[in-house]
């Protein structure tokens, strides 16, 4: 699957959105695995898994994380850098694992360092997910709906495949809830 961003209307052919136009972004792609960008913009997330998040889930994550890739450094009145396409990237490739079709999106934020936070709240429980600037390394932690840590991890993007098994599992529950609550 590919999803490609900024979108107004997009155009579906296959399992692929693109644009009707060019994006309005600088030079070069560089690819990073099944995600891609164009200078600070990401454009594109690929991977073929059937479990994979829905289409408009990436798509509005990928304009998310594009608006904080937008934040020019002092975003916030104070020193805080701007956000790094290492961390965007990173992000999504985290999403892409942890996230499945009937998972709900995440809550993203910058952070001061030029880092991504990635969170979801559902009747009491969390799911963080701190991503550094450099996209290499983070912090993940869970908790119920009693406050009782359940997943408590600092990773390396390298070595998080188990802890990104567990936070699935856990993400999945809570996204079961939310969607049996609502009914």
């Amino acid at each position: 699957m590919t999803v490609i961003v900024g979108m107004e209307r997009p155009v579906v052919t296959g399992l692929t959105m693109h644009r009707a136009h060019s994006l309005p972004v600088a030079a070069e792609t560089v690819s990073h695995s099944h995600v891609s960008r164009k200078g600070r913009a990401l454009v594109g997330v690929g991977g073929g898994e059937s479990r994979a998040p829905s289409m408009q889930v990436l798509h509005d994550v990928v304009q998310r994380l594009n608006k904080l890739l937008a934040l020019p450094r002092g975003w916030d009145g104070g020193r805080e850098e701007k956000v790094s396409p290492d961390a965007a990237i990173a992000s999504l490739r985290i999403l892409m694992r942890v996230m499945s079709n009937d998972t709900l999106p995440p809550q993203v934020f910058p952070l001061p360092d030029g880092g991504i936070q990635m969170e979801w709240h559902v009747a009491g429980n969390s799911i963080e997910i701190e991503i550094s600037a450099n996209g290499q390394d983070g912090y993940a932690v869970s908790e119920n709906s009693e406050g009782d840590v359940v997943f408590d991890s600092e990773y390396s993007l390298s070595g998080i495949e188990d802890s990104l098994i567990e936070l699935r599992a856990i993400l999945s529950g809570l996204s079961r809830h939310a969607l049996a609550t609502r009914s």
